[in-house]
């Protein structure tokens, strides 16, 4: 069982830095993307505007609210146990 609960944390530990990778991503895309700061920033900025529209802007906070609410665990949501 304790193998089990490793490997589950694990797994949202792994997920939750990739949220936290494409939210920095997004991020600094949407930064440097409207300053002509390259071709991948730019490219990715436009995209999301075209797509999202002003909405864009809060994609970066969603992906860190993800990366925030895959990291915890139930178990750390209650508290310790008594």
């Amino acid at each position: 069982m304790a193998k089990r609960n490793q490997d589950d944390r694990l797994k949202r530990d792994i997920v939750a830095i990739g949220f936290a990778t494409l939210g920095a991503l997004l991020l600094a895309s949407l930064l440097y993307g409207s300053r002509g700061g390259g071709f991948l920033p730019q490219a990715i900025y436009h995209g999301l505007l075209l797509t999202f529209g002003v909405g864009a802007y809060l994609l970066p906070v969603v992906a860190f609210v993800l990366q925030r609410w895959t990291a915890w665990s139930r178990s750390e949501w209650r508290g310790p146990r008594q």
